[in-house]
């Protein structure tokens, strides 16, 4: 990574990332502490993308997420992707298409005056570069 200049590395989805059982709160650190030793040794961000348990229609949070609390509790910050539901996309004046439109939630900030929710609008687009 170092070699390569890499700033930002994105873990996608984490559970594929290791070898331990994600319900086991002292392994599941484990991992957390050698990402965060692989960050500090690279100079990089780490993110993890991560999923929830099945909420049932319930407001997904980051105290949601799948597995061992400990994941969470090592984390600088969280935030949640979701989609917005018909009555918030009303209230935003944005058009009804809820494939298209998510909300973003900081729901473990580490900077308290940063903005804590906004929508997104999806867009695909192709990106031209070498490797």
């Amino acid at each position: 990574m170092r070699l390569r200049q890499i700033d930002v590395l994105i873990v996608d989805p984490f559970v594929s990332s290791h070898r331990v059982n994600e319900m086991d709160n002292g392994k599941i650190d484990l991992v957390a502490k050698e990402l965060v030793r692989i960050a500090e040794e690279c100079n990089c961000a780490i993110e993890l993308v991560h999923h929830t348990r099945k909420l049932n229609g319930v407001e997904a949070t980051s105290d949601a997420s799948r597995g061992a609390s400990s994941l969470t509790a090592a984390a600088r910050s969280a935030r949640v992707l979701q989609r917005i539901s018909p009555e918030e996309l009303e209230k935003a004046g944005v058009a009804q298409d809820g494939s298209t439109y998510f909300s973003v939630k900081r729901d473990k900030p580490t900077r308290p005056r940063m903005h804590r929710f906004f929508y997104c609008l999806q867009q695909q687009f192709t990106l031209h570069h070498e490797v």
